[in-house]
């Protein structure tokens, strides 16, 4: 909402995150400048997470109206967060609407690789300069040899 390039971006660390739909080859990067990162100065990451369309009745389930509700409890033992939180969501554009409680999504996996100099990606030094914007998918199986441990 902040209409930064990365989704979290800190002094010294980064990170982009995408969902990819189960069984999808690819992550979709939508612009040249979510991956277009000094990565010599700023170290980051891009985090995959695949979900897939579930029922209600899931126990590991989640609409985006209950997402948005218990990360808001988590966040109540800490008020300034909270509402950080909850400015994020109206920048966003967010707001509690019934259509929000359905569909229900179950997180499968998570991998999260390095974006080093090697790392498969666009930047604005490596596109022609009549290039003003593009999307891009990256091969998730190219990028398997950037995949961090769990413990990373």
């Amino acid at each position: 909402p902040l209409a930064a390039d990365q989704d979290f971006r800190y002094a010294d660390y980064w990170y982009e995150v995408k969902a990819v739909v189960l069984d999808s080859p690819t992550v979709k990067i939508s612009s040249i400048e979510q991956l277009d990162v000094d990565v010599t100065q700023y170290e980051g990451q891009l985090t995959a997470v695949c979900i897939d369309r579930t029922s209600p009745d899931e126990p590991d389930g989640v609409s985006l109206n209950g997402l948005v509700s218990r990360i808001s409890q988590l966040l109540d033992a800490f008020p300034h967060a909270e509402s950080v939180f909850s400015d994020r969501l109206l920048e966003a554009r967010y707001f509690d609407r019934p259509e929000y409680n359905n569909p229900y999504y179950k997180i499968k996996w998570l991998y999260r690789y390095s974006v080093t100099t090697d790392f498969p990606r666009l930047t604005r030094s490596t596109v022609p300069k009549g290039i003003r914007n593009a999307k891009y998918e990256i091969a998730l199986t190219s990028i398997l040899c950037f995949k961090k441990n769990e413990n990373e």
